[in-house]
């Protein structure tokens, strides 16, 4: 054809070798003493001349080489992550509490249709990083495993936050490589107390190995303190990863086949790892490092935690934590799942449902979830409402509970009452600027103090009723974030104030929303206003930054602020925007309160 449709080809391609993968060489001829093979040239050609769209799916590759600089990217493609490029970002970046929320309720599998996961027995990963780590590992597992009589264990290591599931992956990338074959056991480092005891786990993995199995051997908090000293266990591990063996009473011990991973309890990364063992050459950090084969980071299910975590701007957790959250429900509790299915969708309130993926912290990572959900009062029901939650005392152990039933407490502004919102927000502002003397004309301008937009809701350009749609939008979400929720009003509410500190955090977030909603409409920092080249003065951080400073904390935006700091006077305009959602709500009969235990 003059235009080839090379995307069709390649997916019809793709097809072919799968379907070659799957069902193998033909036999011509089955019942003679030696098999004869041939290649299947019909079933191939035919799934090649009626390929159907199957689960292929197509997306612009980044050219590596960008990654280095963020700078060519438009704003919206930037890597949220240095040097990091995912299909994930490019496809979702702008809906995360949506896709994760489809996810929740779908699966995964349903959600996330055009973007590769990772299933490794029953793990299953949408991270990059995570499924080429794993990928790596498996490799490695495999290729060992073949050997007979291999040397040393194999070593790897495996990082990330308490309860992230460290563990579990590497089980089932081994497990579900070699059924049957590979046995698991697992030592807490920072519960020995001396090296005797790492000697009889030793021998504990000799025994597996006389028994028949591959040992997989799980070194929980292999960097923890001991003999006083910070990676105190490295030393002893030194002889065993090298060579196999390991001496004791003088004696010296073969190990045999072992897979060693190394579970980092104080590092909550690699590369966390790597900088910390500079300092302590002396606890041969290095000479460990330079032993192992292969690492993976396993990313967990909450954001990242400044200076433990590698990556201080990671939105994707969400993702992590609907995949999370919806394995453990069918875990414990099938009956609320569609036709007890695992595919099928999960009956749960919506409220229930943003307080389990918003929530600020579960304590404990994965185990945090696994008891919210057992402590949930869900037997014998078959939909999981706001009356089958625990009380805000008992989540405190695994979470913030005053956070997580603001979450589950907050209205939802949608539809009319949103309307009705944004309609009272752009009143209030021609309220305010006529109080200050300004009048209606039909260009801004300061000095004969005109602004074109002191006109009813109904009659001002829709682009600026969506910028107040956005802006009434996101009070809910603002309010729980800091531990208020949005009540219908009583006839005899007092009238409420928010103390100085929480204005501050609000006006800041506000602030936030500000930038956000104004550099998608295509404005940038610019001394003047101006409305014609989009120019404006306002677009700052709440406090003066350098690039670098403003590159990780506004990642999106960063091409498009200043690096002054926001004036006392336009941070009061957001204060006061703040100190108007009380007269908002009012007037559509609505009222703050803050979370507090005696309101639940």
């Amino acid at each position: 054809p003059d235009a080839p449709d090379i995307p069709k080809a390649v997916k019809a391609g793709l097809g072919a070798l799968r379907k070659l993968h799957g069902d193998g060489y033909e036999y011509l001829s089955a019942g003679a003493s030696r098999p004869q093979l041939a290649f299947p040239f019909q079933p191939i050609t035919q799934e090649m001349a009626f390929a159907k769209e199957g689960p292929f799916a197509e997306v612009e590759i980044q050219f590596p080489t960008r990654l280095l600089d963020p700078e060519p990217f438009p704003a919206e493609h930037k890597p949220v992550l240095p040097g990091i490029w995912t299909i994930l970002q490019q496809s979702s970046l702008g809906d995360l509490d949506a896709l994760a929320a489809r996810i929740l309720s779908n699966g995964a599998d349903a959600a996330l249709v055009n973007v590769p996961l990772g299933k490794f027995g029953n793990l299953l990963t949408v991270d990059r990083r995570e499924i080429e780590s794993f990928r790596g590992i498996r490799r490695l597992v495999n290729e060992y495993c073949s050997q007979e009589k291999p040397k040393r264990p194999l070593n790897i290591a495996v990082f990330g936050p308490p309860g992230s599931g460290k563990s579990f992956g590497i089980t089932q990338v081994a497990k579900a490589l070699r059924p049957g074959e590979i046995e698991d056991i697992t030592f807490n480092l920072s519960q020995f107390g001396s090296v005797d005891e790492l000697f009889a786990a030793f021998h504990q993995v000799r025994d597996l190995n006389l028994a028949g199995k591959t040992p997989l051997v799980f070194w929980d908090e292999f960097d923890s303190v001991f003999d006083k000293q910070k990676f105190g266990w490295l030393r002893y591990f030194l002889a065993p990863m090298q060579d196999g063996k390991f001496m004791e009473r003088q004696l010296l011990h073969p190990i045999g086949k072992a897979i060693f991973v190394f579970a980092g309890g104080i590092c909550h990364s690699i590369e966390n790892f790597v900088s910390e063992s500079e300092t302590y050459r002396d606890a041969k950090a290095p000479d460990f490092i330079s032993r192992l084969r292969g690492y993976v980071n396993i990313m967990g299910a909450n954001p990242p935690e400044p200076g433990k975590d590698e990556a201080v701007s990671d939105p994707f957790y969400l993702v992590r934590r609907a995949i999370l959250l919806r394995s453990i429900l069918w875990m414990n509790v099938p009956q609320i799942f569609e036709n007890r299915s695992p595919k099928g969708r999960l009956k749960i309130d919506n409220t229930v449902m943003r307080a389990l993926l918003n929530t600020r912290l579960y304590k404990h990572g994965a185990r945090s979830m696994e008891a919210v959900i057992g402590m949930s009062n869900l037997a014998g029901k078959n939909h999981f409402d706001q009356s089958s939650l625990p009380s805000e005392a008992q989540l405190d152990l695994h979470v913030d509970g005053q956070d997580f039933l603001a979450w589950v407490q907050q209205i939802v502004l949608e539809g009319q009452t949103l309307e009705r919102l944004a309609a009272i927000n752009h009143e209030m502002y021609c309220e305010r600027m006529k109080a200050q003397g300004f009048t209606y004309g039909p260009v801004r301008d300061d000095a004969l103090k005109t602004r074109p937009l002191l006109i009813p809701y109904a009659e001002i350009p829709e682009n600026y009723q969506e910028s107040n749609r956005n802006a009434v939008r996101s009070i809910a979400e603002k309010l729980a974030a800091i531990g208020y929720i949005m009540i219908q009003a009583r006839s005899n509410e007092p009238p409420f104030n928010f103390p100085g500190q929480d204005l501050e955090r609000l006006a800041e977030m506000e602030h936030l929303r500000y930038l956000q909603d104004t550099v998608s409409t295509g404005w940038h920092y610019g001394e003047q206003y101006d409305e014609p080249s989009k120019t404006n003065p306002t677009l700052l951080p709440w406090r003066a930054m350098t690039a670098d400073e403003i590159a990780k904390s506004y990642p999106t935006l960063a091409d498009k602020l200043g690096c002054a700091g926001l004036s006392e006077a336009e941070k009061q305009k957001d204060r006061d925007q703040i100190l108007g959602y009380t007269e908002i709500l009012r007037r559509a009969g609505y009222a703050i309160v803050k979370l507090r235990r005696s309101n639940l």
